[in-house]
């Protein structure tokens, strides 16, 4: 799925930017509103629930891979995430693009500030 976000990588000036807009491109596509549907009904559902849980493992060790830690898989997730559910809902736009272009230098800063990968 992120093969060629993996090529785009290398010739980026800012590889987490980089990084940051290929998760966002395969989010941002329309099956989207699917997957928060899957979420809320994996409240419900216990094997719907181990798939759910099986698929974010997959997307946090990704993140754990681009960002060097879980903490900043966590946060670039989470608050695409977010972002994505007031795009969905057609609110706040102009806020979404600006914390969506803040987000590499918030990784950053939560890098230096000391999270570093574990185990």
């Amino acid at each position: 799925m992120f093969e060629a976000a993996r090529e785009r990588r290398a010739g980026a000036p800012d590889p987490m930017a980089a990084d940051i807009d290929a998760i966002w491109e395969v989010i941002s596509a329309p099956g989207f509103g699917a997957w928060i549907d899957l979420v809320a009904a994996a409240r419900v559902d216990p094997q719907l629930r181990d798939a759910i849980a099986s698929m974010s493992a997959s997307f946090s060790a990704l993140g754990t891979e681009l960002f060097g830690s879980a903490e900043a898989a966590m946060l670039v997730f989470a608050l695409i995430n977010g972002l994505m559910l007031d795009r969905v809902l057609g609110l706040n736009a102009e806020r979404v693009d600006a914390v969506r272009a803040a987000l590499p230098d918030l990784v950053r800063a939560l890098s230096s500030a000391g999270c570093e990968q574990r185990p």
